[in-house]
Formats: C-alpha cells, sequence, structure tokens
C-alpha cells in the first residue's frame, strides 16, 4: 500500500478500512484551488449573461453592437440569423459555464464530506461494548445489544 493509507478499525462500526492519511494541508489547498475557480466560473456566467446589455448599449451609444452591425444602427442591414446566431452561442456557452460550476461545487462537496468525515472519525472513541469472534457486539439473554 502507498504511504499514505494504512488499514484502521472504524470507530462507530468496528470494521476494517483502509484510512487515507492525506495531510490536511493538501486538502485545504484543494479546497481553496476549488473556490478561486468556482469563483472564476461565477464571474465567467454573470459576464456572459451581461453580453447582450453592453451589445445593445454599444449600438445604442453609435457603436457596431461588438460587430452586429457594421455600419452602425442606421445602416444596419444584418441577415435574420445574425441574432439568434448570437443567442445561440451566448446560450452554449452559459450552459457549459454553469455544467462546469455544477461540476466544480460537486467536486468540492465530495472533498468537503471526506475531509470532514475524517475529523469526525479522528474524534470518535471506540465502542466499549466488548465484540465476539465474529465482529457482532454481544448481546444479552433477551437477544438485545449490551448497554455500554
Amino acid at each position: 500500500m502507498s504511504k499514505n493509507y494504512e488499514r484502521v478499525i472504524h470507530a462507530s462500526t468496528g470494521r476494517e478500512r483502509v484510512a487515507n492519511n492525506t495531510d490536511p494541508g493538501i486538502v485545504e489547498a484543494v479546497r481553496a484551488v476549488l473556490r478561486v475557480v468556482i469563483g472564476v466560473l461565477i464571474a465567467a456566467i454573470v459576464a456572459i449573461a451581461a453580453v447582450p446589455l453592453l451589445v445593445l448599449r454599444d449600438l445604442n451609444s453609435g457603436g457596431t453592437g461588438w460587430g452586429l452591425c457594421p455600419n452602425g444602427l442606421d445602416g444596419c442591414s444584418t441577415s435574420y440569423f445574425a441574432g439568434f446566431e448570437l443567442l445561440a452561442w451566448l446560450a452554449a456557452a452559459l450552459f457549459a459555464a454553469a455544467a462546469l460550476l455544477r461540476a466544480a461545487l460537486k467536486l468540492l462537496r465530495r472533498v468537503q464530506h471526506r475531509y470532514d468525515r475524517k475529523r469526525a472519525d479522528a474524534l470518535v472513541s471506540p465502542d466499549p461494548r466488548p465484540r465476539q469472534a465474529d465482529g457482532r457486539r454481544k448481546t444479552d439473554r433477551s437477544g438485545a445489544a449490551s448497554k455500554p
């Protein structure tokens, strides 16, 4: 096995499992990187959503609308599909950014859950009730598990 893994007895179930002894500093670094990625993706989504407003503002101030109307709004003779093409590209970019954001959030939740679970396992003391040879808890005569 790798040096970061070892076999341990799980505190709550008593079953043997493989524990990951990754340095908490590495986990914190991964969480920080994921938070930066999530912030960048949110900023990208806001920027993509703002593009139509910026195009309209540019057209209104006498510009070309970011190339949508090369001769300005007065001499604008674009095809019928120029606006729809822009809309399609923006929608595709928005959905792609949203999908990446969802994946990053899911990964952050998974890393956080594993980190929290590892910390909780370290804080939980083993169950003081004795075990039988097969690993089950000893029971009293009524069949109920013995109380600590």
